[in-house]
């Protein structure tokens, strides 16, 4: 017999991919923290400049390092989801498919950019990997008790990825509305953005032949 999702009393898929976060933290951290800064702390970024390889193709080379295996692991649950839903759920057909699996796809590439911006530029700013692992961890939880001290008399906006991710997944998925929904897309793309610029600008100044 096919059944609704609605018979639940709640979605499966955004409580899936809420609990993936977890999973995707640490692929980025065990990936990323060591990333740069163990070529910085060997000394070696200097090996780079004598061959083709400018500041911009290392930092985008470092982050897709993170990046892209982080989107495939927040994205390949919602793929089985649509696969099992597909055919079986009352009122999903194809077109219920496309959306789920877009939808899927745009959080997990936002979530990928954020996490990789976070654990790659904290791998840039040190040369050493445990202090590139307290400064991710700082990057988590300052922001967040920022938000949460400044928007104290109400609900907060999320300044830190691990908060973002999961109102954009409530946003795309559930209830949450759209102010926060958007307030956790901007967060995602400035952390990714701010990671880009971090480490190339360090890389440019130790990328000297």
């Amino acid at each position: 017999n096919e059944m609704g999702l609605d018979d639940l009393g709640w979605d499966p898929l955004a409580r899936l991919l809420d609990i993936q976060t977890g999973p995707v933290l640490l692929l980025a951290i065990g990936i990323g923290v060591p990333l740069v800064s163990r070529d910085r702390g060997e000394d070696v970024l200097f090996l780079y400049a004598t061959r083709p390889v400018t500041p911009w193709s290392y930092t985008i080379g470092k982050m897709l390092a993170v990046a892209l295996p982080a989107a495939a692991l927040m994205f390949l649950p919602s793929l089985l989801m649509a696969i099992l839903q597909f055919g079986l759920v009352d009122g999903f057909g194809l077109g219920e498919a496309f959306e789920l699996l877009a939808k899927s796809l745009l959080a997990a590439l936002l979530l990928a950019a954020g996490y990789s911006g976070v654990t790659v530029g904290s791998s840039a700013a040190v040369k050493k990997a445990r202090w590139a692992l307290l400064l991710t961890f700082a990057c988590f939880l300052i922001p967040a008790g920022a938000s949460e001290l400044i928007f104290r008399n109400s609900v907060p906006y999320a300044f830190d990825v691990g908060t973002a991710s999961e109102d954009m997944i409530a946003y795309l998925f559930g209830d949450e509305d759209l102010q926060f929904g958007m307030a956790g897309v901007f967060a995602l793309a400035v952390w990714g953005v701010l990671g880009l610029l971090v480490t190339s600008a360090r890389v440019r100044r130790e990328m000297i032949p």
